[in-house]
């Protein structure tokens, strides 16, 4: 059985690719291999989202990898680019070292959104640093 919200999406999927009843009702039958939508395994549940996202249903929740209160896949991302263009290379064991010495955490998918955001606005200036180190490296000795 499936809950009563799963079935609400299996309502709001219909609605929004405009399946006439018969149309709704050969799919729960053909893919969900039940004869209601309340009828649906987990199993149906998921075969049959996944067929109505094929004809173009979209989601209106965020998807399952999104945890309220965690780091976003896209902060993630930022911070592994961050940290790749200021130590100009793809070690993780060193950026996981350097986020469990600085934030107590032992992995970036146990980031919280706060300490995301901490260690962009870190990462950032460490970049803007080695940046302007590296321009005056550049100067000749004798300039000002």
């Amino acid at each position: 059985m499936i809950t009563g919200k799963q079935i609400a999406m299996i309502q709001a999927a219909k609605r929004q690719l405009g399946l006439s009843e018969d149309e709704y009702r050969g799919l729960v039958r053909r893919i969900g291999q039940a004869d209601s939508a309340r009828d649906l395994t987990p199993a149906g549940f998921t075969a049959l989202i996944r067929a109505f996202e094929t004809l173009g249903f979209q989601r209106t929740n965020p998807p399952l990898h999104v945890r309220r209160g965690m780091a976003t896949p896209a902060q993630l991302a930022l911070i592994e680019q961050l940290w790749r263009q200021w130590s100009g290379d793809e070690n993780a064991g060193a950026m996981r070292a350097w986020i469990e010495r600085s934030y107590k955490i032992s992995a970036l998918r146990f980031m919280t959104k706060d300490h995301a955001a901490m260690a962009i606005n870190a990462l950032r200036v460490m970049n803007r640093r080695k940046a302007f180190h590296d321009a005056q490296a550049k100067k000749p000795s004798g300039a000002a």
